[in-house]
């Protein structure tokens, strides 16, 4: 019987009657289906058909896989080193994350503004201060670099506290919808970093997007300026953020991904000025919401892989997404 594979990082990331809907749906088309933690999975895949996993070393040994249905956003790891098997189709996660992630960046970008990790070490040492200046996102220029499903969902939520204005950034420039007050080309953004209060990004990691953050461009932002990075770690210049931290050309940044991860102690980020930052976290399968999107994605194309038809999030190796 030809089967599909379900792996998991953890017990928590497909509830019984999520497990329940896939088996059943397989089982229509005549697949057996295997659910397993990923340190099982090696067992299993080597004459699977259809992979819904995250670990790209899978495909070292799935030797009969058709398609790979990634359940993370990034795709690097399965396009760098061959290790994506010519004729295998590869699918993403995209549009799973927006309500996790885009919720993640307004928590730690008010933590900064309102200073709760300053407040927090001041009451651990026994220190009670409440003189410090605070933002507010009320007024502010926000700047959105990325506005796939994560930066536009966080422009909806950011709309709420009233900013000036929300300007989208895009490879085109192309409209982005009602969440951006303007639509800017990547092109443009020499010309817009110097009035932004607040840059968020949501980046893939691609050819263009690596260092989008550079060292010349972090040197152009307001010192008032806050940074939040939900994307990928490739697009900022993390040594000279570090240092304009330290220096005070920045106001504060959080930050949740990162070159090279785990993110090591002596990192210079690791250990600069006014830095908020989560273990690649943001998105992480942890939020009902997200695992329910993730099952029905992987759902629809399974109805349309069994069909003949077209997948959703399909992946273009030559453009890296």
């Amino acid at each position: 019987m030809k089967k599909v594979v379900c792996t998991m990082e953890n017990p928590y990331e497909i509830s019984a009657e999520q497990a329940d809907r896939i088996k059943n749906l397989c089982w229509k088309y005549g697949y057996e289906t295997v659910f397993c933690q990923r340190d099982e999975a090696y067992e299993h895949v080597s004459d699977a058909e259809v992979i819904y996993a995250y670990d790209p070393k899978l495909l070292t040994v799935a030797e009969e896989v058709k398609w790979f249905a990634s359940t993370w956003a990034g795709v690097n790891a399965y396009l760098s080193g061959g290790a994506l098997r010519k004729g295998t189709v590869l699918t993403n996660a995209r549009g799973c994350f927006g309500v996790t992630i885009a919720e993640h960046m307004i928590t730690v970008l008010l933590m900064m503004m309102r200073r709760i990790p300053e407040h927090q070490e001041n009451l651990r040492r026994g220190v009670w201060r409440h003189d410090q200046q605070m933002e507010t996102l009320y007024g502010k220029n926000v700047l959105v670099i990325g506005i796939g499903d994560i930066g536009s969902r966080y422009a909806r939520l950011a709309r709420a506290f009233e900013p000036k204005k929300i300007v989208g950034v895009n490879r085109s420039g192309r409209d982005a919808g009602p969440a951006f007050d303007e639509t800017r080309p990547a092109s443009e953004l020499d010309e817009l970093l110097p009035d932004a209060d607040v840059i968020a990004m949501a980046l893939p990691e691609t050819g263009e997007t690596r260092n989008t953050l550079s060292r010349e461009r972090i040197a152009m932002l307001k010192e008032s300026a806050y940074i939040v990075n939900v994307g990928r770690g490739t697009s900022i210049d993390e040594d000279a953020l570090a240092e304009a931290l330290n220096a005070g050309k920045v106001a504060g940044a959080a930050l949740d991904v990162f070159r090279v991860e785990p993110l090591p102690e002596d990192a210079p980020i690791h250990n600069a000025k006014n830095v908020l930052i989560t273990p690649h976290c943001a998105g992480q399968m942890g939020a009902e919401i997200t695992r329910e999107l993730h099952v029905q994605l992987f759902l629809d194309n399974l109805e349309r892989y069994f069909n003949g038809e077209e997948l959703r999030n399909v992946i273009d190796p030559a453009k890296g997404y």
